[in-house]
């Protein structure tokens, strides 16, 4: 990148730091706009964040504040949709919550993988104490009749949303302790539940290879396709191929990522009108697929949206990515700003580090 586009770059995490964090020191908070976002927002900066730290080390102690400020949302068990003191607050989901220790386990690889040059104020165990307790919400919301993870407590359906994130979050727990070198009784009952994620988001694959939105009580699927359901799906395999070695996991992610390449080449626009932060799942387990796999240059897909956005949805008078019809998700103005600077950040991790990527 040159250094016009990294002064572009740092000006849209400027922005968002100048309008959208806020809170004391060590404890930040996102506001959207002006009450406290909702946790799938908040999980979202938290991911911009850590990408933008692995590129630039000074940047960490936002990193560990927004992390800190999860405190609010914590509920029992598991993380609330809202802050506990909030009058919208009291849903529990699962895919927010999968979100969320996807964060803990993503600080926790990076501080094992880059030690010093990782100046985090978190810890690794406590990190992983707090992704395992979530762990065991989201085995919690199995239907163990008929697979697949619910998308609230007390829901119905059961989505790709929900599904493919809890069981990243099952291998991701495995990965990190074998890593550390925590030998654990329950790593099998793990990958065991990942594996089951794994096979009910194959259920929900659509003609055209791609994976569809969720299967309702009645077990009929819904074939809206999103593509963080598509990175989701990706990411998942890569996962159980890391802690299993197992080829023919690597071999489906490479399916799904082949898929949703094809897919969104065929019309670009595809890709446009969906939430940047949607996007910005799929293409970063799309570019960690690809460095596995041996390529040394990120996928033209995700080059070739970024350049879009750049040259197309920034908004000066917002500072926000908003124009042309570029996709938006509801009820946030923060979310999707921040999906955009994960992918642009990750463009500045070393090829060998994209696997840490959640």
């Amino acid at each position: 990148m040159t250094g016009n586009d990294i002064a572009r770059l740092q000006g849209a995490w400027q922005s968002l730091v100048a309008k959208g964090i806020t809170g004391k020191p060590g404890m930040s908070k996102v506001v959207d706009p002006k009450k406290t976002a909702a946790a799938w927002p908040l999980s979202q900066v938290i991911q911009a964040a850590m990408t933008r730290a692995v590129a630039d080390q000074s940047a960490w102690p936002i990193a560990d504040g927004l992390i800190n400020g999860l405190k609010r949302y914590h509920r029992g068990h598991a993380y609330s949709d809202f802050p506990r003191m909030s009058l919208s607050a009291g849903h529990i989901y699962y895919d927010d919550n999968s979100w969320i220790a996807l964060c803990l386990l993503q600080r926790a690889l990076l501080a094992e993988q880059l030690g010093k040059n990782a100046p985090s104020q978190g810890d690794p165990e406590r990190d992983l104490v707090a992704a395992r307790k979530i762990l065991r919400l989201q085995l919690r919301g199995e239907d163990r009749n008929d697979g697949g993870v619910r998308w609230r407590e007390r829901g119905g359906t059961r989505n790709a949303c929900s599904t493919g994130p809890a069981g990243m979050v099952a291998a991701r727990v495995v990965e990190v302790e074998q890593r550390l070198g925590i030998s654990s009784s329950d790593h099998d009952a793990f990958v065991a539940f990942a594996q089951r994620c794994a096979d009910f988001i194959r259920r929900l694959r659509t003609d055209d290879g791609m994976v569809a939105d969720h299967m309702r009580p009645d077990g009929s699927v819904e074939p809206s396709i999103y593509a963080y359901n598509q990175g989701s799906a990706i990411g998942l395999n890569l996962a159980l191929f890391r802690i299993t070695g197992d080829s023919s996991q690597l071999d489906r992610a490479k399916a799904w990522g082949n898929a949703g390449v094809r897919y969104y080449e065929q019309d670009p626009d595809r890709l446009w009108h969906n939430s940047p932060a949607f996007v910005a799942i799929f293409a970063r387990h799309l570019m960690a697929l690809y460095a596995e796999l041996g390529a040394s240059q990120p996928p033209r897909l995700v080059t070739d949206w970024l350049t879009r956005v750049q040259s197309e949805a920034f908004d000066p008078e917002t500072e926000r990515f908003i124009a042309n019809g570029i996709g938006r998700y509801d009820g946030s103005i923060w979310l999707d700003h921040a999906g955009i600077l994960q992918v642009r950040f990750l463009l500045h991790w070393p090829t060998e580090l994209l696997w840490a990527a959640c």
